[in-house]
């Protein structure tokens, strides 16, 4: 009777473990071959023994799995002890942060600010790069992460119309910025009646587009319309331009067929257009696309995520951009001193 009331507290004790493990895992995304390691040695050492009760004395299996018993508590103590000492020390270290990135460029001009981060203030930033652009918002929203660094004020509206996250700009990092090319003309006062123009066709690239052509003279937009314009918002168009959407990919292949087009950074480089050079036209650093340092409500005052962001605005990052982005990368907080 002793041995069956020993194998049915090991079996609900690992029924229990198993839904800890479940939601920690939910709730901490720790890693899950990491955890799982914790519970094989302790839980699986007394299932087992309790198989091979059978071929055992009473009294032998009762002391094995007593041990298992005690293995698997064991086990479970110092691994929750030391997360909950990790959680606690990250927590409270008041010289760290964790910084959220999508993996590419922008991932190295961050490592750049950790540098300059922790040789001017010993701040110590922990790098986390993420695939997803909707993981660095719900990393940020639970508390995996203290900021992250990735999005546009568009895109972080729209976040937290969705989701409900309650979160603030620390401040602003670069602007990728879109341009008007043309293979007709020099510039815009050339331009003539009748002309037509081609802009991306994705809703974001299309808005933005558009508040381009508005802020170069060109078309009025419908008040109130801003990121989320399409050219049905289109008010006032003095030349009568002829605006089409296509593919933002195929905008520079487009160039010799319209008289302007309306180009992303990264398109107009890899079809070998300089913004800085070949663009009639560009955002300027006020533009709502650039990208940001973001925080939950509350943190912008803290003194580490100020640091932070004048890590991230130091020369060594700006130096850093110009060799990834030959140039192109315009420091948009330049605008916050002006």
């Amino acid at each position: 009777m002793e041995i069956t009331k020993i194998l049915r507290v090991l079996y609900h004790s690992c029924l229990n473990l198993r839904f800890f493990r479940t939601q920690y895992l939910k709730k901490n995304m720790i890693r899950r071959d990491r955890y799982n390691r914790l519970i094989l040695n302790g839980g699986n050492m007394g299932l087992d023994l309790c198989r091979n009760a059978s071929r055992n004395s009473q009294f032998y299996c009762k002391l094995k799995v007593q041990k298992a018993v005690l293995s698997v508590s064991m086990h479970i103590f110092f691994g929750l002890f030391g997360f909950l000492l990790l959680g606690c020390h990250a927590e409270h270290d008041a010289n760290s942060l964790k910084v959220g990135t999508i993996s590419g460029p922008e991932t190295a001009l961050m490592v750049t600010a950790q540098k300059v981060a922790e040789k001017e203030y010993g701040l110590k930033l922990k790098i986390i790069p993420f695939t997803d652009y909707t993981m660095p918002n719900e990393a940020l929203a639970d508390g995996s992460i203290d900021a992250n660094a990735f999005q546009t004020k568009p895109y972080l509206d729209d976040a937290m119309a969705k989701r409900d996250y309650k979160m603030v700009v620390a401040g602003k990092t670069f602007i990728y910025p879109v341009g008007i090319y043309s293979q007709k003309i020099k510039q815009l006062s050339q331009l003539t009646s009748d002309s037509t123009v081609a802009i991306p066709n994705d809703p974001s690239n299309e808005a933005r587009a558009l508040l381009l052509l508005q802020s170069a003279g060109l078309i009025t937009l419908e008040a109130g319309a801003l990121t989320v314009a399409t050219v049905n918002e289109v008010v006032s168009n003095p030349k009568n331009l002829h605006i089409k959407t296509i593919d933002a990919s195929q905008l520079p292949r487009a160039l010799p067929d319209v008289d302007i087009a309306v180009i992303t950074t990264n398109y107009a480089m890899l079809a070998g257009l300089l913004p800085s050079h070949d663009a009639l036209f560009l955002e300027t650093p006020e533009s709502p696309y650039a990208n940001l340092i973001v925080v939950k409500q509350g943190h912008e005052s803290d003194k580490r995520i100020k640091e932070l962001v004048s890590a991230f605005q130091s020369p060594a990052v700006i130096q850093k951009a110009n060799a990834l982005f030959k140039g192109q990368a315009i420091p948009a907080w330049i605008a916050l001193h002006q």
